[in-house]
């Protein structure tokens, strides 16, 4: 059931303790924060599903906009939220969902509105998902569905179009940088300079990973930006700098001795840094950067499903070391 109290604040995650209590503290989801305004103010409310990627604040919306409907009838008994990654199948949906859809308390009017919020829906199985849509077919007129998802794309047809679809943009960086600089004051952090753009860097845009990494760097006693790094399992800036010169010399090995002195890092994350990298970079022919990028999609791919993360970036090392070979060739 809901619980997101504010009993004990100081000892909340940050993420936590510093989301949105209403509509009104919202920022960076402009036409989308405007309507669900107007929804409240006429109460007169479609189901809905939030889209978009980790951390534009989906989740934060949700709560927001239910806290403004209820006011304060606001109680868990009136408001079921589930992870659907987690603990949606059929029988969830067949007895919790519709058991919660169905119940009326007795002590409060019969119209007064009742919430489901299904975070990760797209990652409810197919068959759940048809069984939910007849739920909400036919679920009392006082309540409401709000859908989080990354991907609108893994939801059925049928339930798409019975509900109001709002796809969340990436926030931009100012807004990013701006509630990082917020929390830091709140807290009495003392930062280096440029850890905020250093944790919009490493967490691509994600607030809520941008927000973690902070709690986590300020524990640290030290002025070094670079463990944000470790922290985030990126590469660390000076060994992929070492890294970029030797693949810029064809020098296979060096390039492999640079990555395994490294052992904190992340595959996935170090091929954010290398497509950062091929993309700016004026050394490596134009001609073969897509030979390149179709090699980092493959090792996505292979690291996606498990493989051996050591024997898979050597792979790509090669690939790289050849396609900048040409190049070394002709200078």
């Amino acid at each position: 059931m809901f619980s997101r109290g504010r009993e004990y604040t100081e000892s909340l995650p940050w993420v936590e303790k510093y989301r949105p209590s209403s509509l009104e503290e919202i920022e960076g989801q402009g036409w989308i924060v405007a309507s669900l305004q107007s929804f409240a103010k006429k109460r007169k409310i479609p189901h809905m599903i939030f889209s978009g990627p980790a951390g534009t604040g989906k989740t934060s919306c949700a709560v927001a906009f239910v806290k403004d409907i209820l006011g304060q009838n606001f109680s868990s008994e009136l408001i079921l939220e589930l992870n659907a990654s987690d603990n949606v199948r059929m029988n969830t949906v067949r007895n919790e969902i519709k058991s919660f859809s169905i119940t009326q308390n007795i002590s409060l009017p019969p119209d007064t509105l009742k919430f489901v919020i299904l975070d990760e829906a797209d990652n409810i199985p197919k068959d759940p998902q048809h069984a939910l849509r007849r739920i909400i077919e036919r679920s009392p007129p006082n309540v409401r569905f709000l859908l989080m998802c990354n991907y609108e794309n893994r939801l059925i047809d049928p339930l798409l179009s019975r509900c109001a679809l709002f796809r969340f943009s990436p926030l931009p960086k100012e807004i990013v940088l701006n509630k990082l600089r917020d929390i830091a004051i709140k807290e009495d952090l003392n930062l280096p300079q440029n850890t905020f753009e250093v944790l919009y860097l490493i967490s691509m845009g994600d607030l809520r990973k941008a927000i973690n990494f902070l709690q986590i760097f300020s524990q640290l006693d030290t002025n070094d930006t670079s463990g944000l790094y470790e922290i985030a399992g990126y590469l660390n800036p000076k060994n992929f700098s070492e890294f970029a010169d030797e693949v810029l010399k064809s020098n296979f090995q060096k390039s492999v001795n640079v990555l395994q002195r490294d052992f904190h890092f992340s595959g996935r994350n170090f091929l954010y840094q290398l497509l950062d990298w091929i993309l700016t970079s004026q050394s490596i022919p134009i001609e073969n950067i897509s030979n390149i990028l179709e090699g980092i999609g493959v090792i996505d791919f292979r690291l996606t499903l498990g493989s051996d993360m050591a024997l898979q970036l050597e792979s790509l090392v090669a690939l790289l070391c050849e396609n900048v070979r040409e190049k070394n060739l002709n200078e």
